[in-house]
């Protein structure tokens, strides 16, 4: 219900994290220009639980979620337009989830930023696209995994000059990929990336403000990313319990992205083709993930993200699986709540403005048909079914 002067009145029951504590309240609040603009308690029961939105940081809007990236980078060369259409299209969807903000983790290719554009264009033009960071390239070196695809640098004077044009380009994230895909003779990722890079690269993002996330699967590559304090650590499939304590220590973040790998190893046995790289890299990462569950003497890894993979090889747009397997595996619904909101919001910077109900704050709500705390594990594999509506920046998304 919206007043003359545009403030809409919404009473829910809130669930909302308070000093890292959840907690729920029976609460107006009302909304003007798409922010939170008071909070105040009521007594009688509303129809609808409310938490913020939900943050996935890690996916990738020009990636289509097929087994192989031909349609996306044809689409980028030759109808940009066109891949433009797809990805509002599943920036819509998306939000109907409860995703409200999103981190873009790079794409396929070089030639984006325009593409990139349309989809601010889209958001400018009131269109429901939740706000997202990009990463307009992804930078590796020969040898990595899907250097072909990304911006490989050859020297320190070009690693510096390409972080100068990502800053340029609007990007407020950076992303490596310093290690090679699996060698499947010997079951491990070989280190590709000079240190010296390495080095540069977390002095520069530092300066420029950029959070530098990395793409580590292999020891080696985790121990690189705790050396340098990288903000956030991608999959880290064979992390140890002791790199681990020391991510956590540090306040670096951990985007596990099991939906991805849990999506491609179903690929990998009904094609019948990689399934020994797919069958082992999901067998390490349920592994570790079970190993973060229980770190602090039975009680959760405090820096998880909800990051999906959403759009890499097999792995959907606007889906929420990857919460349901973060249940399944053991972590608390009120942590996966977290991860999926506070702690996606300190990793972005922007938890000055979402994963919170509080005034001032953006009006990216989810309304909820049930307590999601209270929800069985077995009722997390359609965690959307109990999502009855979605705000975003205080408007209405419809279905």
């Amino acid at each position: 219900m919206k007043d003359s002067a545009g403030v809409r009145t919404v009473p829910v029951d809130a669930i909302a994290f308070l000093q890292d504590n959840v907690a729920w309240n029976r609460v107006s609040f009302c909304i003007q220009d798409g922010k939170i603009l008071s909070c105040e308690s009521r007594n009688d029961p509303a129809q609808f639980f409310v938490t913020p939105g939900f943050v996935n940081c890690h996916m990738h809007w020009l990636m289509l979620g097929e087994p192989t990236l031909e349609r996306e980078i044809e689409l980028m060369k030759n109808r940009p337009d066109e891949m433009i259409d797809i990805m509002v299209e599943n920036a819509r969807s998306t939000v109907l989830k409860g995703i409200t903000a999103c981190c873009d983790k790079g794409p396929p290719g070089l030639e984006t930023h325009r593409i990139y554009q349309g989809l601010r264009t889209a958001k400018s033009c009131g269109l429901p696209v939740p706000k997202t960071l990009v990463s307009t390239w992804t930078i590796s070196v020969d040898g990595a995994f899907a250097s072909p695809l990304s911006r490989r640098v050859y020297s320190q004077n070009e690693l510096e000059q390409v972080i100068r044009e990502l800053h340029e380009t609007g990007a407020g994230i950076m992303k490596i990929i310093p290690e090679s895909g699996l060698r499947l003779a010997q079951f491990t990722y070989d280190w590709v990336f000079p240190e010296a890079y390495f080095a540069v690269a977390r002095e520069m993002t530092a300066r420029l403000g950029l959070i530098l996330a990395i793409h580590a699967k292999g020891p080696e590559s985790i121990g690189m990313g705790l050396k340098y304090s990288v903000d956030c650590i991608e999959h880290a499939t064979e992390a140890s319990v002791t790199q681990l304590k020391e991510m956590q220590g540090k306040g670096i973040y951990l985007s596990p992205t099991l939906e991805g790998l849990w999506c491609r190893l179903n690929y990998a046995t009904s094609a019948g083709s990689g399934v020994a790289t797919a069958a082992f890299e999901w067998g390490n990462a349920t592994q570790m993930f079970r190993n973060a569950v229980v770190l602090n003497n039975g009680k959760p890894f405090t820096h998880f993200l909800f990051g999906s993979d959403a759009g890499s090889a097999c792995t959907p747009h606007a889906s929420l699986r990857e919460l349901y397997l973060m249940r399944k595996l053991g972590l608390p619904a009120e942590d996966c709540l977290r991860a999926a909101m506070v702690n996606g919001a300190r990793f972005m910077k922007l938890h000055g403005s979402i994963g919170q109900l509080t005034p001032g704050y953006c009006a990216d709500m989810i309304f909820w048909r049930r307590n999601p705390l209270e929800l069985d594990v077995a009722d997390w594999e359609h965690l959307d079914q109990y999502i009855a509506a979605v705000m975003l920046d205080g408007n209405l998304i419809e279905p």
